[in-house]
């Protein structure tokens, strides 16, 4: 398995694709997340590198035998990326806000979304590692 280096990206990265830095800046704060977490009477998922682990060993799982010539790479590493963006994508849109007061649903949907982005942030981490080439 290729080494997990952690995120990859900073918040003011300019590289980073439009859509990426939109689900970080959407992204509920931990403090919400866990606030949700206590109104939503489920389980804490983990901290942010758990998730973004678990989002790098998932990609590299979807990812499965990449083509060598590098455009049909990229495409198979988009392809394999896309849901898991599109997951978080329409999570982040329609989250509700984070009012003081949450319903059961909503705060689930807090939840579920830091998740989603944090699974997306490693899956990214995967896909990049991929396309560099670091195939073990």
């Amino acid at each position: 398995m290729l080494p997990f280096r952690g995120y990859g990206v900073r918040d003011d990265e300019e590289s980073l694709h439009p859509v990426v830095r939109i689900l970080m800046k959407g992204c509920p704060s931990r403090e919400d997340m866990l606030r949700a977490v206590g109104l939503s009477g489920d389980l804490n998922p983990g901290s942010e590198e758990e998730i973004s682990l678990a989002g790098y060993e998932l990609f590299l799982t979807l990812a499965g035998p990449l083509p060598e010539e590098v455009m049909a790479r990229g495409n198979a590493l988009e392809e394999a990326f896309r849901p898991l963006l599109q997951d978080a994508w329409s999570l982040i849109a329609a989250l509700p806000g984070i009012p003081e007061e949450m319903t059961r649903d909503e705060a689930r949907h807090v939840v579920r979304a830091w998740t989603a982005v944090h699974w997306a942030l490693g899956a990214r981490r995967a896909a990049m590692a991929l396309d560099e080439g670091r195939s073990g």
